[in-house]
């Protein structure tokens, strides 16, 4: 094996080890989660469009109600159900917790729900 092919192997393995070429693409960790329109009060059968906000380690807020990431749930789904985009639909009169997960942060807001 000659020498320039020795440095284009050595170079080739060195770029592997170290990702040469790609750019690390890391989330931001999460701080917190807040959830709006606040206060949530529904009918029965009445839906509205929940937004969430993450607030990052430097205070800044960024918008993730559309975000694939995030998983929402509602803790008594007899009384409002939520679906994978965050709308909040009332089932029965009363009040139950709307969640939004994202990064390992959550934000939860009551939802009350009349009849």
């Amino acid at each position: 094996m000659n020498t320039k092919t020795k440095l284009l192997i050595s170079g080739f393995l060195a770029c592997s080890a170290v990702a040469c070429g790609t750019s690390s693409t890391s989330s931001p960790a999460v701080s917190a989660i807040s959830l709006q329109p606040a206060p949530c009060v529904l009918r029965r059968t009445e839906s509205t469009q929940m937004s969430a906000y993450a607030t990052l380690p430097d205070g800044t807020k960024r918008d993730i109600g559309a975000s694939p990431g995030v998983g929402w749930s509602t803790q008594d789904p007899s009384t409002a159900t939520v679906n994978p985009s965050g709308v909040v639909v009332g089932v029965n009169p009363g009040i139950t917790a709307v969640t939004a997960e994202y990064r390992g942060a959550t934000g939860s807001i009551n939802c009350a729900v009349g009849p």
